[in-house]
């Protein structure tokens, strides 16, 4: 769940390379699992971080090697620890049992190691971001909203989503298919013929859903994207 309001635009800060540290103690386990690709399907939320982590999830179902440039390690230290792997994330303007796969831990903790965010409840997590505030931490790219007008204005408008990663914000009250004051990682969009509108989306406790347009539609106050609908695909991380 997120309690911020959305920033409507962010300012490029400046970029941190840090150590991180582990969320939980994960002390077996590949980096980036057998495919040595990361997938959305490695992360989970764990906290009031939803902005966070769909974020995160639609940037890697997307761009996983955009991803996996956030993220590196020295091969040839035999590291055995989520500690020795160094993740990159960017500054912001100033106005228990786990997956095994170490990743998301090292990108998640990144900010929380750095100062950039702090954990209001002193667990190691992440606060309650908007996801547009959460986008920019991630890329270092500036974010914007768009509150959809009608049902055509929301589908031309998520129709972007199969060329740039995007997150749906749901109303706090009167959902009646998604969950309120959410925010979900946008796989895709389709219309099979012409009418029949589907989107797909994960949640961030891991499940996928196929629902139709009208159903997210009606549950969504904000569709937030990165500024001028970057891929990802072909970029790497500075």
């Amino acid at each position: 769940m997120y309690t911020n309001l959305f920033v409507s635009s962010l300012v490029l800060g400046t970029s941190l390379v840090i150590d991180a540290t582990p969320i939980y103690k994960r002390d077996v386990g590949p980096l980036f699992g057998p495919s040595g690709i990361p997938s959305p399907d490695d992360i989970e939320q764990h906290h009031l971080d939803c902005g966070y982590v769909a974020s995160i999830m639609t940037l890697t179902d997307r761009a996983p090697l955009y991803v996996k440039s956030l993220i590196s390690f020295d091969e040839g230290a035999g590291f055995n620890s989520i500690e020795q792997v160094t993740a990159t994330c960017w500054t912001l303007p100033r106005d228990e049992e786990g997956t095994d796969i170490w990743w998301p831990g090292a990108l998640y903790q990144a900010p929380i190691h750095q100062g950039v965010v702090t954990d209001p409840r002193g667990e190691g997590g992440m606060p309650s971001l908007a996801p547009g505030v959460a986008m920019t931490m991630i890329t270092g790219k500036r974010a914007e909203g768009k509150e959809p007008k009608d049902l055509e204005d929301f589908w031309q408008i998520i129709l972007k989503v199969n060329d740039s990663p995007m997150v749906p914000q749901t109303k706090a009250e009167g959902c009646t298919t998604l969950w309120g004051a959410h925010a979900y990682a946008i796989t895709k969009a389709t219309e099979d013929t012409p009418g029949d509108r589907t989107v797909d989306l994960i949640n961030t406790n891991g499940e996928r859903e196929h629902l139709e347009a009208q159903q997210v539609f009606a549950d969504t106050v904000l569709l937030v994207n990165w500024v001028d609908y970057p891929s990802f695909v072909d970029e790497r991380a500075p």
